[in-house]
């Protein structure tokens, strides 16, 4: 099946048998458990912001079984360092729906979600406010097979970016206005 649960198979006594008459003299029982592997995805709130300005990452764990799994090794996200470092900003800003232990110091470049933890089913998110004072992108990425869990590795990557810009970024609203004479519409 490739519907996550658990599935028993039982073979009754005398079930099977060979060519030479031997046959299972007792029942025979195995189960089988299937979960479907963590996913991870992220992203930068806002995607870009002038130099020492402040952007949330946010880390959202996903588990789509019934049932929470359990980190078998710490997630780690290291910050990018190029074209500079980017760092958890003071204060850090973290807020998490996930149970575990996080760790997260300001002036760091690692966001870690502890060994043993667990991801209830449905997900959880961890977010945490970062910075860099050099202007450039930043790419900041996780692996495949990084979250490591009691029900398999995350099969896919996870990538986001956010730009230090020597413009900062745009606030507010955003007039959308195709007559000559502006009627305020946005």
């Amino acid at each position: 099946s490739n519907v996550s649960g658990t599935y028993v198979n039982t073979i009754p006594a005398s079930a099977l048998s060979t060519d030479q008459g031997v046959s299972n003299a007792e029942p025979t029982t195995a189960t089988v458990i299937y979960a479907n592997p963590p996913a991870i995805s992220k992203q930068f709130s806002p995607v870009s912001i002038n130099s020492g300005g402040i952007s949330t990452l946010t880390l959202q764990l996903e588990n789509s079984n019934a049932a929470a799994i359990t980190l078998s090794a710490n997630l780690d996200d290291t910050l990018p360092t190029s074209p500079g470092n980017l760092v958890i900003a003071t204060p850090n800003g973290l807020s998490t729906t996930c149970p575990g232990a996080v760790t997260a110091s300001a002036g760091s470049g690692l966001v870690r979600y502890a060994s043993g933890a667990q991801i209830p089913a449905g997900g959880c998110a961890i977010s945490v406010n970062v910075t860099a004072t050099v202007v450039g992108t930043y790419n900041n990425y996780i692996p495949a097979a990084a979250l490591q869990t009691s029900a398999g590795n995350n099969i896919q990557p996870a990538a986001a970016s956010v730009v230090v810009s020597p413009l900062g970024y745009v606030s507010g609203r955003v007039f959308r206005d195709n007559n000559v004479t502006p009627n305020g519409t946005y």
